[in-house]
């Protein structure tokens, strides 16, 4: 979980970055807003330093650290089980 972590902002960023190709504006044919970099998702395409930059500045540190105590439960769970899968295995085998 403490890998999930220190990882999760980055996850944060590759997903804007990602996220650039959205949905057409309306009026504007989506071709059209990819060439410009005006894409609906509002961060264009500017790369992953530019999406930090604009997304910290319109909304701070927390835009990176939303979502992360699903992504730890999750983590929590998927470890439990498979950690417990692990060892009913290795007890059969030895």
């Amino acid at each position: 979980m403490v890998g999930w972590a220190t990882v999760y902002p980055l996850d944060v960023v590759k997903t804007m970055v990602q996220v650039q190709g959205g949905a057409e504006l309306p009026g504007r044919p989506l071709a059209a807003q990819v060439t410009r970099g005006a894409l609906s998702s509002g961060y264009g395409a500017i790369g992953a330093w530019g999406c930090v930059k604009k997304a910290y500045r319109d909304g701070g540190m927390k835009v990176f650290w939303n979502g992360i105590w699903v992504c730890l439960g999750r983590a929590f769970i998927v470890s439990t089980a498979l950690l417990t899968a692990l060892r009913s295995e290795c007890l059969e085998v030895y």
